[in-house]
C-alpha cells in the first residue's frame, strides 16, 4: 500500500504507508463509515495481504524502537505476544521482496530447551512461523532433518539447549532464540521450562530437585545465560548483517507479571495461581535482590580491603540495611548470623566460607600430640544445658507483603528451660525463611555444646583457624565435623574446636504461606466522568 485517499463525508482521511505502524489500533478507533471506506478501498491483493502485514496489526512492544539502540527490553506476561514477535522478526530476516528473493538471512537457527518445544511452539504454534506466513512464503518443516526450508532458499535449523554446542558449524546468519527463564527453586537450571503448578498437567520438578524454594539460582541463571551470549567467542559478529549471530536484545525473559506487587501473588481471592509463585517464574518482585557474595564484596570494597574471596558464598539477599555503621565486621555479622558463613584469613586475602563442612581435614588420632597442659592427648567438653536457651524469637522486615516488622520463634521439642533468646534483623525475608534461620540457630547451639582440644606437631601448620576438620569418636566408629575456632601457637599447636553438623545448613524445603492482603475500599464513591476534549 503506497497511498490512499478515502473519503470520509468531510475531509479526506489520507492513508500512508509511513503510518503503517500500529495503523490497526487508529483504524480501530475511527467510525464505522471510516472503517467501511478504508477496507473497500483496498484492492484484492492488498486485502489478502493485509492479516500478514505485522507492523500494521502489532502492538509497541512487539516491535523494536527507533533510532539507535544496544538493548531492547520487553517485560511481559502470558498473552504479551512474545512468540509472535519472535516469529515475526524471523520472517523478516528471511523473506525477500518476493517469494523466492532473498532477505537479510539464509541460514537462521531455532533455539528452545527441547525439539518439541521449538517444533510445537515456535514452528506450529498459534504464533509461530507456519501460522504467521502468507501460503506463497510459507516454509515447509522436514523433520527428518529438523529445519524449515523456505521458497528462497532460506534455512532455519532446529536447536535445542541441550546442545548448545550445535550453533557452531552451520555458521549462521541470525537465530531466534525462544524465551528463557528459570524456576525460583532448588536445581531450576537442570531443567529451566520445569514448574510446579499442581492445577496444570504439566507440573514437574526439575531433575535431582528437593523442590526447595531457592531465588539464587534464577538470579544465577540468568547472569550466566547473558554473560555467555555477551562473549563473542560463544556470540560472534555475523557477516551478513550488522549485529551479533544472537541478538540478545530480543530475547524474551520468563516471565514479569503486570498484576501490581506484592498484591499478586497475595489476594488469593482475585487470584488462584498465587500459591505458584515462590517457587516459580515470576521475575516480578525479585529482580532488585542480590547475591550474598555481591553484597559482601560491596562491604568489602566501602571498607577498603584490598583482598577477598567471595567466590565460596551462597545466599539470596532480598533487602538489607547495615544502617550507619563503621566498620565492615558490624555490616558483616547480620549476614553471616542469617546465612551461616565465616570470614577468615589466608595467605593476606580475607576469604569467606560457608559453614556447611564440606571437605574437612582429616585428622588421624595418630598425629595429636602429647602436651604437657592437656589432661589427655583428646579432651572433649560437653557444656551444661541449663546454658541453652530452648526458645529463639526473631524480628524481621516481611518479604512480599507490606515490608511490616514480623516475629518468628522456634522452640526445642524437648525444651525444659524458660531462656529465651531474642534477636533481630533488618532484613527483609519471607516467613519461612525466618522460621528456617530460628531452627537452625537452636539447632547451632545445641550441636556446639560439644568441643574438643589437641596438640598437633609443628608439622600441621597447615590446620588454621576457621578450617573444619574431621575426628572420630572415642570408640572410632563414627566420624564428627568439628569448625576450628582457635589455634594457639607454641611448642605444639593447640587446637580449640566446635562441633557443627552440616545437614543443619543444607537447604530444606521450607512451608511458605502467602501474606494475606486484602482489597482497600476506596474512601468513597468514584464517580468517573470521561471529557471529550
Amino acid at each position: 500500500m503506497t497511498g490512499a485517499a478515502i473519503s470520509t463525508g468531510s475531509d479526506p482521511l489520507i492513508w500512508d504507508k509511513r503510518d503503517l505502524k500500529f495503523a490497526a489500533h487508529w483504524i480501530a478507533s475511527e467510525p464505522e463509515a471510516t472503517r467501511e471506506a478504508f477496507l473497500q478501498n483496498l484492492g484484492e491483493d492488498a486485502l489478502r495481504a493485509l492479516p500478514f502485514l505485522f507492523e500494521f496489526w502489532a502492538l509497541e512492544h512487539q516491535l523494536p524502537p527507533d533510532g539507535h539502540w544496544r538493548s531492547w527490553v520487553v517485560l511481559g506476561g502470558r498473552g504479551a505476544g512474545k512468540t509472535r514477535a519472535g516469529a515475526e522478526w524471523g520472517r523478516s530476516m528471511v523473506e525477500g521482496d518476493g517469494p523466492t528473493d532473498p532477505g537479510r538471512a539464509q541460514r537462521v537457527a531455532l533455539v528452545g530447551e527441547t525439539v518439541d518445544q521449538v517444533r510445537e511452539v515456535m514452528i506450529y504454534g498459534e504464533s509461530g512461523i507456519l501460522s504467521c506466513t502468507p501460503p506463497d512464503r510459507r516454509p515447509v518443516y522436514v523433520a527428518s532433518r529438523k529445519r524449515l526450508e523456505w521458497p528462497n532458499g532460506a534455512v532455519a535449523h532446529v536447536q535445542t539447549a541441550f546442545n548448545p554446542e550445535g550453533l557452531r558449524g552451520p555458521q549462521f546468519d541470525a537465530a531466534w532464540v525462544d524465551e528463557f527463564g528459570c524456576a525460583a527453586l532448588d536445581r531450576g537450571t537442570n531443567q529451566p521450562n520445569k514448574f510446579i503448578d499442581p492445577k496444570s498437567s504439566e507440573s514437574r520438578l526439575p531433575r535431582y530437585s528437593t523442590g526447595a524454594r531457592d531465588g539464587l539460582i534464577q538470579k544465577q541463571y540468568y547472569k550466566a545465560m547473558l554473560s555467555y551470549w555477551d562473549d563473542p567467542a560463544h556470540n560472534p559478529q555475523a557477516t551478513e548483517y550488522e549485529g551479533r549471530m544472537i541478538d540478545m536484545s530480543r530475547a524474551f525473559a520468563w516471565a514479569w507479571d503486570t498484576r501490581p506487587y506484592p498484591f499478586f501473588p497475595n489476594l488469593e481471592e482475585l487470584w488462584s495461581d498465587g500459591d505458584n509463585y515462590p517457587r516459580g517464574h515470576w521475575l516480578t518482585g525479585r529482580a532488585s535482590s542480590r547475591s550474598l557474595a555481591s553484597v559482601v564484596a560491596g562491604i568489602c570494597d566501602r571498607a577498603g580491603v584490598a583482598s577477598y574471596d567471595v567466590s565460596a558464598l551462597y545466599g539470596y539477599v532480598r533487602g538489607y540495611v547495615a544502617g550507619d555503621v563503621g566498620e565492615a565486621r558490624a555490616a558483616l555479622e547480620p549476614l553471616m548470623l542469617r546465612f551461616g558463613f565465616d570470614g577468615i584469613e589466608r595467605d593476606g586475602t580475607l576469604v569467606f566460607r560457608m559453614r556447611d563442612g564440606l571437605n574437612p581435614v582429616e585428622i588421624d588420632p595418630a598425629w595429636v600430640a602429647v602436651d604437657a597442659d592437656q589432661e589427655g592427648l583428646i579432651t572433649r567438653t560437653k557444656d551444661a544445658e541449663a546454658e541453652l536457651a530452648g526458645r529463639v524469637r526473631l524480628r524481621f522486615v516481611e518479604a512480599d507483603a507490606d515490608f511490616d516488622v514480623v516475629v518468628e520463634e522456634a522452640i526445642l521439642p524437648d525444651e525444659a528451660t524458660h531462656a529465651v533468646a531474642t534477636s533481630e534483623l533488618s532484613m527483609a525475608l519471607t516467613r519461612g525463611e525466618g522460621r528456617g534461620i530460628t531452627e537452625r540457630w537452636l539447632s547451632e547451639a545445641r550441636v556446639a555444646r560439644d568441643s574438643v582440644s589437641f596438640a598437633l606437631p609443628p608439622s600441621r601448620v597447615d590446620v588454621r583457624a576457621g578450617d573444619t576438620i574431621a575426628l572420630p569418636t572415642e570408640d572410632g566408629e563414627v566420624r564428627e565435623i568439628y569448625r576450628v575456632d582457635r589455634v594457639e601457637q607454641g611448642p605444639h599447636q593447640v587446637i580449640e574446636a566446635v562441633r557443627i553438623a552440616p545437614s543443619i545448613y543444607q537447604q530444606v524445603d521450607l512451608q511458605e504461606t502467602l501474606a494475606r492482603k486484602s482489597v482497600q475500599p476506596g474512601p468513597v464513591p468514584v464517580s468517573a466522568f470521561f471529557m471529550d476534549l
